[in-house]
C-alpha cells in the first residue's frame, strides 16, 4: 500500500529534476510514456478479466476434489476413479489455459515497462541535441539524467507489479464485499408460537432460495408431532434439504407460515 503514493511520487521528483537538466526535450520522452498508458490500461483489463476467470475456476476445482475426497470410498468401491479424474483434468485445462493468458499479460506489460525508460531517455537525449539548431550533451547532462532515469527506470519496473496486485485485491475486494452485502434472512420467515402443539408445523409454504431464484417448494404443508422420528425420503433433487432449510429459516419464505418449536439442533449431510 506504500508503493501506491510514494512510486507516483518519485516518478514525478525524477521528472522534474530530468527537466531541469534536459529542458523542453524531456517532454519527447514523456511522450513516450503517455503513448504506453493506453496500452498498458488494455492490458490491466484484460489482466482483471482472467483474474475473474481464474478465481471462478478455483472454486469450481476446490468444490469437487471436497466431493472428492468426501466420497472417496463409494468412488473406489464403484470404480469411478477416471470418471472423476475426468472432470478434475477438465478443470485443471481451463486454469491452465487462463494462466497462460494471464502470463502473457504480465510478460508484455513487463517488457514494455521495462522498455519504456530506456526509449524515454534515448528520445529525450535526441530531442536534446537536435533542438534550438543543436545542443552539447555534457557527460554532467548525461550522467546526471541517467542517474536519475535509472531511479525513474525502478519505479517503472515496480509499477506494472503494483498494478497486477491491486488487480488481484480488487478482484478478491469485490467477492469478499458481494458476500458480506448479501440480503440477510429474514429472522420472521420461522415462527415459535410455544403454543402449537405440533413440533414442527408448515401450513401452504412455498420457498426459494434467494431472491432472483426459482421457486423450489411450492404450497408445502406437513406436521412434525413431538416425541415422534420422521424419515422424508425422495429421489436426488428432489428437495428434501430444501425442506430442512425451510423449517430452519435458511430459504426465502414467499407464501405461508412455518412454526418451530423448542430447540433445533441440524447436522448436514455432504451429498458425495
Amino acid at each position: 500500500m506504500n508503493m501506491v503514493w510514494s512510486s507516483p511520487l518519485q516518478i514525478a521528483l525524477s521528472v522534474y529534476f530530468l527537466y531541469q537538466q534536459l529542458g523542453h526535450a524531456i517532454w519527447a520522452g514523456l511522450a513516450v510514456i503517455i503513448l504506453a498508458v493506453p496500452l498498458n490500461v488494455v492490458i490491466t483489463n484484460k489482466m482483471r478479466g482472467y483474474q475473474m476467470d481464474q478465481m471462478k475456476n478455483k472454486d469450481k476445482r476446490v468444490k469437487l476434489m471436497n466431493e472428492l475426497l468426501g466420497g472417496i470410498k463409494v468412488i473406489k468401491l464403484y470404480g469411478w476413479e477416471t470418471s472423476f479424474i475426468d472432470q478434475v483434468q477438465d478443470i485443471r485445462q481451463k486454469e491452465e489455459k487462463v494462466l497462460r493468458k494471464s502470463a502473457w499479460m504480465s510478460a508484455m506489460m513487463s517488457f514494455i515497462w521495462t522498455t519504456v525508460p530506456f526509449l524515454t531517455i534515448a528520445v529525450a537525449f535526441l530531442t536534446f541535441t537536435f533542438m534550438d539548431g543543436g545542443q552539447i550533451l555534457t557527460s554532467q547532462i548525461a550522467f546526471v539524467s541517467l542517474t536519475l532515469m535509472n531511479g525513474l527506470q525502478f519505479q517503472m519496473t515496480v509499477l506494472p507489479m503494483l498494478i497486477v496486485f491491486l488487480v488481484q485485491a480488487g478482484v478478491s475486494l469485490q467477492r469478499v464485499d458481494k458476500f458480506m452485502n448479501n440480503e440477510e434472512l429474514d429472522e420472521e420467515a420461522v415462527q415459535h408460537d410455544a403454543e402449537i402443539k405440533d413440533r414442527i408445523l408448515v401450513k401452504d409454504g412455498s420457498f426459494k432460495w434467494g431472491e432472483n431464484e426459482p421457486t423450489v417448494l411450492e404450497e408445502v404443508s406437513f406436521s412434525v408431532k413431538r416425541g415422534s422420528l420422521t424419515a422424508v425420503v425422495g429421489t436426488v433433487g428432489s428437495g428434501k434439504s430444501s425442506l430442512l432449510g425451510a423449517c430452519l429459516g435458511d430459504m426465502v419464505k414467499i407464501s405461508g407460515s412455518v412454526n418451530v418449536t423448542g430447540t433445533t439442533a441440524y447436522v448436514p449431510q455432504q451429498a458425495w
